[in-house]
């Protein structure tokens, strides 16, 4: 039987990530922005990725973690608009959520980008 992570909308989650050859997998974190029905029912999250490769200034559709240690987070870390599905079943660790205020601003800068 396989375990499935209930993910709720702004868990931060550590899944594998393909690198840009698709010949081995990294961990990393990622930011769940779809809601717990999703992955109850359809068994899938939607999600944007998180980098802890900072630059002196985000880039349109970014958003820079402001409470990232009590995020779960291990450094300064940004969301990136990367957005890609994921099995639930693939989930490897919850580290944290982000706060509902945090959640809405991250979310503002993702939407810019979609015109929303």
């Amino acid at each position: 039987m396989t375990f499935t992570m209930i993910c709720r909308t702004g868990d931060i989650v550590i899944v594998p990530f393909p690198f840009s050859t698709l010949n081995q997998l990294k961990k990393r974190p990622a930011l769940i922005i779809s809601q717990e029905i999703t992955s109850l029912l359809r068994g899938f999250v939607i999600a944007l990725s998180i980098t802890s490769q900072l630059k002196s200034s985000l880039n349109h559709g970014e958003y820079l973690i402001q409470n990232w240690k009590e995020s779960g987070l291990l450094k300064p870390s940004k969301v990136t608009p990367k957005v890609f599905t994921l099995e639930t079943s693939l989930i490897e660790n919850k580290l944290g959520s982000l706060s509902e205020s945090e959640f809405h601003l991250c979310m503002q800068s993702f939407y810019s980008i979609l015109g929303i």
